[in-house]
């Protein structure tokens, strides 16, 4: 059995969705750069094309994460 982690928070940090998800620093950023994973923009610089200029501070909605998850989980085929 897999120790789910414990976080009695709403909403997260990168490294404590890092935790959470289960992947890297790294793969987070990557998917929050191309949008494939919900965050919420606390604080941000950006250029006229929606591009982040610097750092951003984000957090992540661990009940938005679990519908997420939920959503684009794949379901093995019956055989």
């Amino acid at each position: 059995m897999i120790d789910e982690p414990k976080i009695n928070k709403r909403y997260l940090t990168i490294l404590e969705a890092t935790e959470y998800l289960g992947v890297s620093r790294w793969s987070l950023y990557k998917l929050v750069q191309r949008r494939l994973v919900p965050f919420i923009p606390i604080a941000t610089n950006v250029d006229s094309y929606n591009h982040v200029i610097g750092k951003a501070i984000i957090r992540f909605d661990i009940q938005t994460l679990d519908k997420w998850m939920a959503k684009n989980a794949i379901i093995p085929l019956n055989k």
